[in-house]
């Protein structure tokens, strides 16, 4: 019932799952209940078949992108219906098509790279091969290896889906006067942001991180960047048109109501925006954890409640019709969803080189009990991506190569 309903209402959220194919075996890392890394399991499983009737494409995975939310999916709670197990692990991939049904845009061959939906099916991206729908496969960037480019789809998605609302009020040339801050600039949301923000539209970028990663903030494009741990942007961030915020659990009570001017005051013409990612701390304290328990029925992570994400819904509607919040700012909550349109906005700008990916370790596939315990220590700076099969990336077909 809950699978009809979703995929009725949001099909890219809760798509058809794949089957099991049990007479073929790929390694997998899987999980077959909650709990800490070394509950993930290195096994064979079951390859995926596209479901009957369904445009699927069959990828062979070349590398696996690493984000929070699958330390936190593991971790749990979450539901059976939402996260059925034993759940193969993870969203990003980049790899090669094996298999593409006839109509299908896509060829035997190809390179390409998506965001997985991270709920309702067995299958994820810790694997060798997976099905994809063709509404959110896109053909990946010529210029980077798909290793690296496994990195790409879940931050470029979130950041490319929250900075649309900015791009409709502030159209062509306007964005390029605008200020915009994004705190924590080094992580993976950060680093990516910090570049399309700069690099592809113009904005005037500030940012924060550690004294060791200034250097990199300000090679991406951050045209100032402040020191966390010396300096409290809320002292020092001023009539700024926009805040990009993947941290807003720690930081929206400063950034709305904390009286600093962060954000100037919003009108109809030079409207101001707060941009809140759905997120929770990494390895919570005792306050964050007052503030962030688990999900009291038990469905699904601190972020994704159905309490706060009709709430946040809520904030967001009464917000931009209503002015609830001080000076007329503008709120926005994102809770991403895959799709095609922002993977190929970021596929021009990688090939133009406007954007890179920025990776700290490349881990084999079966050391993903180690990688999350790197993610889960928290100050990755860019990204973590697990190599599934590096050999692929020489095998493109000649086919694959027209297009």
């Amino acid at each position: 019932m809950f699978r009809w309903v979703g995929s009725y209402f949001a099909p890219t959220r809760f798509p058809p799952p794949p089957i099991q194919d049990e007479s073929h075996l790929m390694k997998a890392v899987i999980l077959r209940e909650h709990g800490g890394p070394e509950v993930m399991e290195y096994i064979d499983f079951p390859t995926p078949k596209p479901p009957q009737g369904s445009k699927d494409i069959v990828v062979d995975i070349v590398a696996a992108g690493i984000n929070p939310v699958d330390c936190k999916l593991r971790q749990g709670p979450a539901a059976n219906f939402l996260y059925p197990k034993p759940k193969i692990v993870g969203g990003d991939m980049a790899g090669i098509v094996s298999f593409a049904p006839e109509g299908s845009a896509f060829k035997k061959g190809q390179r390409v790279f998506a965001m997985l939906p991270l709920l309702c099916s067995t299958f994820g991206s810790y694997a060798e091969k997976c099905c994809v729908a063709e509404d959110i496969l896109c053909l990946a960037p010529s210029n980077y290896s798909l290793v690296d480019l496994a990195t790409i789809p879940l931050v470029a998605t979130t950041v490319i889906q929250a900075m649309r609302p900015v791009k409709e009020a502030f159209p062509g040339d306007i964005l390029k006067s605008k200020k915009i801050f994004i705190p924590n600039g080094s992580g993976g949301v950060g680093t990516f942001a910090i570049q399309y923000c700069a690099n592809e539209l113009g904005m005037q970028v500030t940012t924060s991180c550690s004294s060791k990663n200034m250097a990199l903030c300000k090679s991406l494009g951050a045209q100032e960047v402040i020191d966390y741990k010396t300096t409290d942007f809320a002292e020092v961030i001023r009539d700024y048109d926009v805040v990009l915020d993947s941290m807003g659990f720690k930081n929206e009570e400063t950034i709305l109501y904390g009286n600093k001017h962060i954000l100037k005051p919003s009108t109809k013409e030079n409207p101001t925006f707060y941009l809140r990612i759905a997120s929770s701390p990494h390895g919570k304290s005792q306050k964050e954890e007052s503030d962030f328990p688990p999900d009291p029925l038990g469905w699904t992570i601190p972020e994704s409640r159905i309490d706060r994400v009709i709430g946040s819904f809520t904030k967001q509607y009464l917000a931009n019709h209503f002015n609830i919040l001080p000076n007329g700012i503008r709120y926005y909550f994102i809770l991403v969803v895959s799709e095609k349109p922002a993977l190929e906005e970021v596929r021009q700008a990688i090939e133009k080189g406007t954007i890179k990916p920025v990776i700290q370790e490349r881990i084999p596939l079966s050391e993903a009990v180690r990688a999350h315990e790197i993610q889960e220590a928290g100050h990755v700076t860019g990204k973590l991506v697990l190599v599934v099969n590096s050999e692929l990336e020489g095998r493109e077909t000649a086919q694959g190569k027209e297009t």
